[in-house]
């Protein structure tokens, strides 16, 4: 997802900080650099029931347990 992509959907920037609970600054920083960072686009993807998508999925590893 796109920093723009976040903003059509949130409507301003501070709403997509509160939305992900960061400072308005590092959104700026996001529109700045063209891209949201991983972290930032899975919690958004969670902040927003799918409607937007990280562009990677998360890699996730099944522990091994042993009895």
């Amino acid at each position: 997802m796109t920093p723009q992509d976040l903003l059509v959907f949130f409507g301003s920037k501070s709403a997509i900080a509160r939305a992900l609970g960061c400072k308005p600054n590092s959104v700026s920083e996001w529109f700045d650099a063209g891209q949201v960072p991983d972290g930032r686009q899975y919690q958004a993807q969670i902040a927003t029931n799918g409607a937007l998508k990280a562009d990677q999925p998360a890699l996730r590893q099944a522990s091994e347990r042993t009895v």
